[in-house]
């Protein structure tokens, strides 16, 4: 029963993330900033491996890539997550069109 609801709850999530990012991302409102949200919280986990591999292309040093990328990519994974558990919780307050951080889809 509670696997049920779980895989409901992540079907939701991303029929609004592909919903709200692409066919709403230019109509500001509260669904827009729900899928900012949402998409901010469930892709801040991406950014560890993104840092690193970031890093090691900035510096091409394999050791200071894995310290110093996943240190960075740890700091911006709570950032995004926390930014996108703001937008999600607070959705229906405006405005409706900044969120507090960009989705990484956007934010390149």
């Amino acid at each position: 029963m509670i696997r049920k609801i779980g895989i409901i709850i992540v079907a939701l999530s991303l029929l609004v993330l592909a919903n709200g990012t692409t066919c709403l991302a230019k109509v500001p409102g509260p669904i827009n900033k729900l899928s900012y949200g949402l998409g901010n919280l469930v892709t801040g986990v991406v950014e560890i491996p993104k840092q690193i591999i970031t890093t090691y292309k900035k510096n091409n040093i394999g050791i200071e890539a894995i310290t110093t990328g996943l240190l960075k990519g740890v700091v911006y994974c709570v950032g995004r997550t926390l930014a996108g558990a703001v937008d999600t919780v607070f959705f229906l307050i405006p405005p409706y069109d900044h969120p507090l951080i960009k989705p990484i889809t956007e934010a390149y």
